[in-house]
């Protein structure tokens, strides 16, 4: 195996899985192959003095799990931090110094560089067009890189590499068009997807950190039936009801279960979640919260909410609304949204919708749903069984984590003991 293709290889096992996302590890390393052999090519006809096998084997080292996991960040500055220190390293290689005297030299060094990671952060994002990364800071220091002359010669290049037209990203109207809705729509799916391979909270730092996909460990809903179960029961459901609310206090996995129904829906073979790309959308409701206006009828409200899709569109899909209960906060001084009657309305809809919303506990955010007849509802819930076979889980790939998961079943423990007790005594009250 050569140099360059060590390097693509490392470069796409790490940031896609190869069984659910082989076509974008295929993507990735034939953009990345193309590009290196074709810089190789030319600096062994240039007269540039700096060290190419060198650059190329530190561009190798660069490739671990944190720098591209900081690399393809949400937060632009992690991003940032992220391409300088990997632009630094890959300096001092080809030069053996940091502060090289040949300018033009390292001019051409940082292009390759600047270029070679804008590359994997398009394709990482695949769905969001190049403009979008230009203007939000993501391949700005690509495009310094070069002379005003081929800034847009370069351009042009990265988008015919990304597999986009030329003219892609020219002027347009102010107002996004309905294939841009239909886009974002997609994208905040994919997030949802994205997120089930990402390193958990905590473990960005480490060189092998712990994914939601290595660790998930499904809840169960009342009577110890199986979240998906419950699910995929509701969805067959010929007397179904058209909106399921499934409650769950902070923490229990609420946004992990939809980020594993997603991943399921674009995965292969066997799965929890027996359903496919195409009959699934989710969207986090704190992202819309303007975009809901309860005057509306229910048709209405969910086509604002899913922004570039028919109403037709929308017919035989999960529809997920994860966080209502962000909603009621993000919109507490706006009396004209109520928890309540959004779920009324989701009611209102016909048997070809299927609604599915995450929420915290109603009390705290809005009136009791009990009285909504054609709501179906159901608490999402931990057993101790559950926790233990997570932490062993976790124990697995953390071995030096042992001590703490002991404790943390006992602390997990004595809560359930805790809260049997204040309902026994809430019910001798009563």
């Amino acid at each position: 195996m050569t140099l360059i293709e060590l390097i693509v290889e490392k470069a796409a096992d790490i940031l896609f899985d190869k069984g659910t996302e082989a076509k974008k590890q295929s993507d990735l390393k034939q953009k990345l192959s193309d590009y290196l052999e074709r810089q190789q090519v030319l600096f062994d006809q240039s007269e540039y003095d700096f060290n190419f096998e060198a650059l190329l084997e530190r561009i190798e080292n660069a490739m671990n799990k944190t720098a591209l996991h900081n690399l393809t960040a949400v937060d632009p500055e992690t991003r940032a931090r992220a391409k300088e220190s990997i632009r630094k390293s890959c300096v001092r290689a080809a030069f053996g110094n940091d502060n090289p005297q040949d300018q033009e030299a390292r001019k051409k060094v940082e292009e390759i560089i600047n270029q070679y990671l804008a590359i994997i952060i398009c394709v990482y994002d695949e769905r969001i067009p190049v403009e979008y990364h230009v203007l939000g800071g993501e391949v700005v220091d690509a495009v310094n890189a070069h002379s005003d002359a081929n800034k847009n010669e370069f351009m042009s290049e990265l988008k015919k590499m990304l597999g986009q037209s030329p003219e892609h990203g020219a002027a347009q109207s102010q107002q996004p068009t309905s294939a841009e809705n239909t886009e974002q729509t997609h994208d905040e799916t994919l997030k949802y997807r994205k997120q089930f391979y990402r390193p958990l909270f905590l473990e960005e730092e480490d060189d092998s950190p712990v994914t939601l996909a290595s660790m998930y460990v499904s809840p169960h809903i009342e009577e110890e039936k199986s979240a998906a179960d419950c699910i995929m029961q509701w969805l067959g459901s010929e007397t179904r009801k058209t909106c399921f609310l499934l409650f769950g206090n902070a923490g229990v996995g609420k946004s992990s279960l939809i980020s594993k129904i997603v991943a399921d829906a674009y995965t292969d073979g066997q799965k929890d979640f027996r359903l496919n790309s195409d009959q699934v959308l989710a969207i986090a409701l704190r992202n819309h919260c303007d975009e809901i206006d309860l005057t509306k009828d229910a048709p209405e409200i969910l086509t604002n909410l899913f922004q570039g899709y028919s109403l037709k569109e929308l017919e035989s899909k999960l529809l997920i609304l994860d966080g209502l209960d962000e909603v009621c906060v993000l919109r507490t001084v706006d009396r004209k949204f109520d928890g309540h009657t959004f779920l009324e309305k989701m009611t209102e809809l016909d048997s070809r919708f299927h609604v599915l919303v995450t929420s915290r506990d109603a009390k705290d955010y809005f009136d009791d749903p009990d009285d909504i007849e054609d709501l179906e509802q159901a608490h999402l819930e931990w057993t101790i069984a559950e926790v233990e076979t997570w932490c062993q889980n976790y124990c697995k790939a953390k071995q030096d984590k042992q001590a703490w998961c002991d404790q943390f079943i006992k602390d997990y423990e004595a809560l359930l003991e805790k809260d049997k007790k204040e309902e026994d005594h809430r019910a001798e009250a009563l």
